[in-house]
């Protein structure tokens, strides 16, 4: 039962739930642009661990989410090394490292130095779904942007208010027949891809066929 996985998600529009649902079944189809996945909203509303729940189904690394580096190499070095690369809690991206989001979206690489001492380079190839959570919009960049699905999500009232501990407990007793939905989504996803298609499509136009399809 995929859909079980919605009762963890404070999405505050229904519309936005439907975007972030099938979010990670297009993020499993490495050969296109995939979009991030920019989860923003006041303090309280659960940024974090939407974050982490939604990492989790294709990332379960302990190695979880960050924040924004200033230095290219450092950004290009965690997105070319996680699965999912996350960033949690961000204000603002620097130029250059609103640079390296967008060629992580549509794919590329960055050269470095290996070793100051030799003249030896490595190539980081970007080609990630990415996740990030802040508390507003952290860009106006209309490149990177165009590249985003930005979803909002609602301040948790203090009457629902619940413990990490319990949410995790009763997350953790769903997650096998959320994942076995997600496979069958998956499955259906790939049968119907050929079925669809929009008469218009945004700029990441492969993502949005798929995401049609989910």
């Amino acid at each position: 039962n995929y859909a079980a996985l919605l009762q963890f998600l404070n999405i505050k529009r229904d519309d936005d739930k439907l975007l972030v649902h099938t979010w990670p079944l297009v993020a499993t189809i490495t050969t296109i642009p995939r979009a991030i996945l920019l989860l923003y909203g006041s303090p309280g509303s659960c940024k974090s661990s939407t974050l982490c729940l939604l990492r989790g189904l294709l990332d379960p690394s302990h190695q979880m989410q960050t924040y924004v580096q200033k230095n290219v190499n450092e950004a290009a070095l965690y997105i070319s090394t996680n699965a999912v690369p996350s960033f949690d809690n961000l204000t603002a991206i620097p130029k250059d490292i609103e640079n390296t989001f967008c060629m992580a979206v549509t794919g590329g690489g960055i050269s470095k130095r290996k070793l100051f001492t030799d003249n030896d380079s490595v190539l980081m190839h970007l080609n990630s779904p990415i996740i990030m959570t802040s508390l507003e919009i952290p860009t106006n960049a209309s490149d990177l942007l165009d590249r985003t699905i930005a979803v909002e999500l609602d301040r948790v009232p203090q009457d629902k208010r619940r413990s990490d501990e319990s949410i995790k407990k009763d997350y953790a007793a769903l997650l096998p027949s959320i994942l076995g939905g997600m496979c069958d989504a998956l499955v259906k996803m790939l049968a119907f891809r050929d079925l669809v298609n929009p008469a218009n499509l945004p700029r990441l136009a492969d993502h949005a066929l798929w995401g049609c399809a989910a």
